[in-house]
């Protein structure tokens, strides 16, 4: 969740302080290769850690290490150790242990190969998962590892650089959550099946399950004793096909699979999809699609045809899918009179792509995204009209150009309440665009915004980070404002903002005259 990754590092440099904030990554090669991961634990960021490729230690294995960092950068623990290759997947914590998945292989992410090593070594090449759990001292405790059932060479043929084990090898990726009291949940699919386990601190699996399921993608939540699944299939609304379903680890139950629509049948689009902060039960949040303009949302254009006829939150109110309540906004009844029923925000006239949601500690819901104005391309049309009776020159004019220009303008947030009222709350500074043609591509051509959520469960304070191509704005939903700006590009040094901590953002200043990233950790 969580995440970053850095790559081709060789010297790491500290800045020396007792509680340091602050550390220094310098880059002067590429022999030798790091990741950084966030250590979470009750989907919190608690610490960090750098996981490092040295030289070989043989033909078939690497020297690695492991740095253990706490929640302010400072070191609390290292590992060295010797293994096949590997490619760390996702890190969890719990009760002083950290579990760490790896792809691991004797025969992928060794560099190309050519024919006649590929036949000689094909019969006993594999493709694993390997958990590693580690204490926080850098002692290994145990080690398991588990046989995929992949096509080996399709492994060893999926992505660009040989070096490495690209995460498409699997069909669902790994995922990691600790789950409290008992160890660490971990979900995988392969090309047969897809497998949910619980493994306890010292390493032994206590339950798990494996299941086929026809999904484009799987997201596991862990909420107290329970693990939901949530899952995509392919179906005619590009957006739509979200299902939901999980298990009991406790008395071993596995729950109805429960299918995302409203009561009239429309699809839900889902943005957000974590354990509310006031009930620490699962929910959902997003967008209600139309069922026949469901797909139109390539272009701003198709977006004001009205692809979403509204937003929704759901919460699951006790363990299971049975008992599952949804809060509806639609505007396509015209029962929210802010809006048209084709989705339009009528104070400004401008078409919303709603990207993020979440809920806050008073148990309302917040949706976000980019606003756009469009407006008539009057040279366009004149021309059109002037070369009207040569009949091909206008058809190119309307094919190229079109009759509507768009441009990109303030992050706009909006605020639900729990009997489904949808309200403007403010607007964000964002990045303007220049007017490009109402038929750009949305997600292909235009810089949008990014958005990330900073929680606080001492203060119940929520925080939304709009970063656009020019400065990342952070804005307090408590305040209702932005409380810091910060430049993306200043000179040499390009700056961005990462998740941390509770409260905090973790601010990245890359300096690429002198090749250094600096992380630092800054309280909000």
């Amino acid at each position: 969740m969580k995440q970053f990754m850095l790559v081709s590092m060789l010297v790491i440099l500290f800045i020396n302080k007792q509680y340091a904030q602050t550390k220094l990554f310098k880059e002067v090669g590429n022999s030798i290769s790091s990741s950084i991961k966030a250590i979470i634990q009750d989907d919190n960021l608690v610490g960090y850690l750098s996981f490092t490729q040295l030289e070989r230690a043989n033909a078939d294995s690497f020297h690695y290490r492991l740095t253990i960092m706490d929640e302010n950068l400072n070191d609390i623990g290292e590992l060295n150790f010797t293994e096949l290759k590997l490619d760390l997947q996702a890190v969890a914590f719990e009760q002083d242990v950290l579990c760490l998945a790896y792809l691991k292989s004797n025969f992928v992410g060794y560099g190309a190969k050519k024919r006649r090593e590929r036949k000689e070594q094909l019969s006993n090449a594999s493709l694993s998962i390997h958990t590693q759990f580690v204490s926080l001292d850098g002692k290994i405790i145990t080690s398991n590892t588990v046989k995929a059932n992949v096509k080996i060479m399709s492994a060893y043929n999926t992505g660009y650089d040989r070096e490495k084990i690209d995460d498409r090898v699997l069909k669902h990726p790994i995922q990691l959550k600790n789950m409290r009291g008992k160890g660490f949940a971990c979900f995988y699919g392969d090309d047969n099946k897809c497998y949910v386990s619980v493994l306890n601190t010292a390493g032994k699996s206590i339950w798990s399950n494996d299941f086929m399921q026809d999904a484009e993608n799987f997201v596991m939540l862990v909420s107290q004793q329970d693990i939901y699944l949530l899952y995509k299939k392919d179906q005619k609304l590009l957006e739509g096909g979200y299902w939901l379903t999980g298990y009991n680890v406790e008395n071993n139950t596995a729950f109805a699979k429960y299918d995302l629509r409203d009561k009239n049948g429309h699809s839900f689009s889902v943005r957000a999809f974590g354990n509310d902060p006031v009930t620490g039960r699962p929910y959902l949040a997003g967008m209600i699609l139309h069922n026949r303009k469901g797909n139109a949302n390539m272009t701003v254009k198709q977006l004001a045809h009205g692809p979403y006829i509204g937003a929704f939150t759901a919460q699951i109110k006790h363990s299971g899918t049975s008992d599952i309540e949804s809060v509806i906004s639609d505007w396509s009844t015209r029962s929210q009179s802010e809006f048209s029923s084709k989705g339009r925000y009528q104070p400004t006239k401008s078409f919303i792509l709603f990207q993020p949601a979440f809920k806050d500690y008073d148990g309302n819901a917040y949706f976000a995204g980019t606003s756009f104005k469009r407006k008539p391309r009057w040279g366009a049309i004149g021309a059109t009209v002037i070369t009207s009776p040569l009949i091909i020159p206008p058809l190119w004019i309307l094919m190229l150009a079109g009759t509507q220009k768009i441009q990109t303008r303030e992050a706009l947030l909006f605020k639900q309440d729990k009997k489904g009222n949808l309200s403007y709350v403010n607007a964000i500074p964002s990045a303007h665009s220049g007017y490009l043609t109402g038929k750009m591509s949305l997600f292909q051509h235009m810089s949008l915004p990014e958005y990330y959520m900073v929680m606080n469960s001492d203060t119940k304070s929520n925080y939304l980070v709009v970063s656009d191509r020019k400065n990342v704005n952070i804005y307090s939903i408590n305040q209702q404002k932005v409380i810091r700006t910060i430049p993306r590009k200043d000179g040499s040094v390009t700056t961005t903002i990462y998740t941390a901590k509770e409260g905090h953002v973790m601010v990245s200043e890359y300096n690429q005259k002198e090749r250094t990233r600096k992380f630092s950790i800054e309280s909000l």
